[in-house]
């Protein structure tokens, strides 16, 4: 599967319909167009009646039969999620699923594995040597492109963002510190960036969410 954010495993698709949940869940309107690590994917969030074990579960049962009769669809838990999977044609259709007032909320996703990737976009923010993307999601709204990416530095938060600053400033951005000490958002023209510095087992894990005007290239 995709290396996605911890809060965006899977996203939702035009594979799915309602009609193919079990009656305990419903699909909410609305679909989001995002791109994923180059790979398009429409998004729709789902909801359930039932607590996120028991949601899972049912539909990991729901989805073992029929014509998958003979596969084993299994939760498993990644972070706040539960996450279930199983083949439909070429796709790989999953669902996550958190707890909600209600019961439980989450999202839907097909994506093909071995579709073709577009090109993939690249951080405009300059980034400092040894830094890694490992991951990108791209949303398109009616008047400007979010790009999320998640960038592995080899240096703790705190010197991760001050590199970031100081190789801004020489291109041209404008930096400001937001009241939490790991943020930082930057501004150059009409393009908007704010950069979250994360601890990790490698030094940083860094979410930097870049807001472009539509019609912007990758």
């Amino acid at each position: 599967m995709l290396r996605l954010l911890p809060w965006l495993v899977v996203l939702a698709p035009a594979v799915v319909r309602g009609t193919e949940l079990p009656a305990t869940f419903r699909a909410i309107p609305g679909v989001a167009q995002l791109q994923i690590n180059g790979l398009q994917v429409r998004a729709r969030m789902i909801a359930s009646s039932l607590a996120p074990a028991g949601a899972c579960a049912q539909l990991a049962k729901h989805w073992g039969a029929g014509a998958n009769a003979g596969w084993t669809a299994r939760c498993q838990r990644v972070g706040r999620w539960l996450l279930v999977s199983h083949p439909v044609g070429r796709f790989v259709e999953a669902a996550q699923l958190e707890a909600d007032a209600d019961g439980s909320i989450g999202f839907l996703s097909a994506v093909d594995p071995f579709a073709a990737h577009a090109s993939g976009a690249h951080p405009r923010l300059p980034l400092p040597a040894g830094a890694r993307l490992v991951n990108t999601v791209r949303s398109d709204l009616d008047r400007d492109s979010v790009f999320q990416f998640t960038i592995e530095l080899p240096w703790t938060p705190a010197v991760s963002l001050a590199r970031l600053r100081g190789l801004a400033r020489k291109s041209g951005w404008v930096a400001a510190a937001a009241p939490a000490s790991d943020v930082v958002d930057f501004q150059r023209g009409d393009i908007a960036a704010r950069a979250i510095g994360l601890g990790s087992a490698r030094g940083c894990s860094l979410l930097l969410i870049e807001h472009r005007p539509a019609g912007h290239a990758p």
